[in-house]
């Protein structure tokens, strides 16, 4: 269970401590450069609002479903009954950072889009709609995977590819074959998977490409391994912008880690 008092007190860190989200102490070119072409940026596309509507609909869907959790959110006996409506509300990635996502795919340009956590699929939707190359998104629950490949159908999403399959598995065996990629970590919540899944991932893509780490302030586990994770090390760049957690891969540059106000 969630200690509630837990992440407001690392919020409240996250705003004392983090540097301001114009730029001002940045001293890292390509980081500034971050802030300024990416976070900053107020550019406003018609899918935004498209899947701002699809967010809206699931919001109010009442169609119940089993739903399987196979990471650190799994209830006693690994499945409960819930709704559309429920996981919209309380278990999707808040549409400021779907865009901020959406923001990166334009910017950075990747060659594969990997997802770690389908859900219901507003993640994806806004993404797919960001890029013609192809996402590959993994959902655990079996039930949640045919919910969202119902509305990628619905929604016109073509250039995704939906895999009902465990997190380990795909990312033991994983090669990214050459190709930049961002890869979007939001499924487990165990400070131990995500620590394996970056050590699994990270020599195994290319110069340029990003990792995404979602809620890493959601338990005390999480910021641990966010903490062990974003030390710097050469060819890294790591961002704390306190709902995910951001490592660069980059060539010719001393690891550095920034805390951003956003």
């Amino acid at each position: 269970m969630v200690n509630i008092t837990y992440v407001p007190t690392q919020f409240l860190k996250y705003k004392i401590f983090s540097k301001h989200r114009k730029g001002h102490g940045i001293h890292s070119p390509f980081v500034y450069d971050f802030v300024k072409k990416v976070l900053l940026d107020k550019s406003n596309r018609a899918f935004y609002k498209q899947n701002k509507k699809y967010e809206k609909e699931l919001k109010k869907n009442k169609t119940n479903i089993t739903k399987f959790d196979l990471g650190a959110k799994k209830h006693v006996n690994g499945n409960y009954n819930t709704t559309y409506s429920r996981i919209a509300k309380y278990s999707t990635t808040p549409f400021k950072y779907r865009r901020l996502l959406s923001k990166m795919v334009e910017y950075y340009n990747p060659e594969l889009i990997v997802e770690l956590g389908t859900s219901l699929g507003l993640t994806t939707n806004i993404l797919s709609n960001s890029t013609d190359v192809q996402i590959i998104t993994l959902e655990g629950c079996p039930n949640l995977h045919k919910a969202a490949t119902d509305n990628f159908s619905q929604w016109g999403n073509k250039n995704v590819l939906a895999i009902q399959t465990d997190f380990d598995s795909y990312v033991k065996n994983f090669t990214a074959q050459q190709k930049t990629v961002l890869i979007y970590i939001d499924g487990n919540h165990s400070g131990t998977a995500t620590k394996q899944y970056i050590n699994n991932l990270w020599d195994k893509i290319p110069t340029d490409s990003i990792i995404v780490v979602g809620d890493i302030y959601w338990s005390k586990d999480m910021t641990e391994a966010w903490k062990e994770i974003s030390k710097p090390i050469n060819n890294r760049y790591s961002v704390d912008l306190f709902a995910f957690g951001i490592l660069f891969k980059r060539s010719f540059c001393e690891g550095q880690h920034f805390s951003i106000k956003y």
